[in-house]
């Protein structure tokens, strides 16, 4: 039977969504139905203080079973599952508007009065199937889906060898992503006179520049440097994912990279020249207007910041 079913089912016969999510998945992953439904018995309706939604919970139960670490010391698959879990919440978040189950129900069921009026609204027969359903697709996918096993995503230092292949991940991405929000003139003005693979290996010089590569196949970018030279600010810049790679957590994978980075770390203050079509994520990861100017400036560009 076909697992969102399954767990649409469970959640009929008053089970929890993180109990009906995580025992739609128990055959795959090797435990009982009965393990499944105690393991997830407490973390209903955002462990009933409408934090992040059972569903979720359930679903992140099932890929820590699946890909997470089965030993201490285990580094590799524990780093394999937090790439999961960002990516599932990320995804999650995408499609249903958030993962906190105060803002998926539009009421904060942290108290019984509030999760009375919640019952007589309708909301949890409304919307929890849904949301489950919402979580197991995902959940599903991911552990289907290409970037499992040992084919793993994976972010590694620029290399010079790397600067053609680059230039063209780039090329792609601004002509693609990026061409709703800027002319075709724009685009090309950049490409060929700012982000060719002769200035990308002359940026590498002066920044710590980072690649994302799924295989031997590079899929985005990211570099962090100093700001105008100064020791106690940083900039991050070029910061690229392929279309097709999109909206699977690699931008969240490529900013907190940087965000490890010495640069960032000696940084008191770090900016981000953002694009239009990518200043809604950068806000999502903490980044805010300087100056509190909220629109692009004479190079079509916003000018975000994070202060430490």
């Amino acid at each position: 039977m076909d697992k969102s079913v399954i767990a649409k089912d469970l959640f009929s016969q008053k089970c929890h969504c993180s109990q009906a999510v995580l025992a739609s998945f128990s055959d795959e992953l090797g435990i009982t139905e009965e393990m499944a439904l105690k393991l997830a018995s407490c973390f209903g309706g955002g462990m009933r203080k409408g934090e992040v939604c059972g569903a979720c919970t359930g679903a992140l139960m099932a890929l820590g079973l699946k890909y997470g670490m089965s030993f201490v010391g285990d580094s590799e698959n524990q780093q394999r599952a937090d790439n999961y879990g960002r990516r599932f919440l990320d995804e999650f978040a995408e499609k249903n508007g958030s993962y906190l189950c105060r803002e998926l129900l539009g009421v904060n069921i942290s108290t019984e009065e509030k999760r009375q009026y919640a019952r007589e609204q309708g909301l949890f027969a409304e919307k929890c199937p849904r949301i489950s359903e919402s979580a197991v697709i995902i959940a599903e996918r991911m552990m289907n889906d290409r970037m499992k096993g040992d084919n793993e995503i994976n972010i590694r230092r620029f290399q010079n060898s790397d600067a053609n292949e680059l230039a063209d991940v780039i090329a792609k991405t601004l002509r693609t992503s990026n061409s709703k929000d800027y002319s075709t003139e724009y685009i090309e003005n950049d490409i060929n006179n700012y982000l060719t693979a002769e200035k990308l290996i002359q940026r590498a010089e002066w920044t710590n520049f980072y690649v994302v590569c799924d295989e031997d196949k590079i899929i985005g970018c990211g570099a962090i440097g100093p700001y105008w030279g100064k020791e106690d600010e940083s900039s991050l810049f070029t910061i690229f994912v392929l279309p097709e790679y999109q909206g699977r957590g690699i931008g969240r994978i490529i900013i907190e990279t940087l965000e490890q980075d010495e640069y960032f770390l000696r940084a008191k203050r770090v900016e981000i020249p953002a694009s239009i079509t990518a200043v809604n994520f950068y806000r999502k990861m903490g980044y805010d207007y300087k100056n509190g100017i909220t629109e692009p400036d004479d190079e079509q560009l916003y000018r975000l910041e994070k202060f430490r």
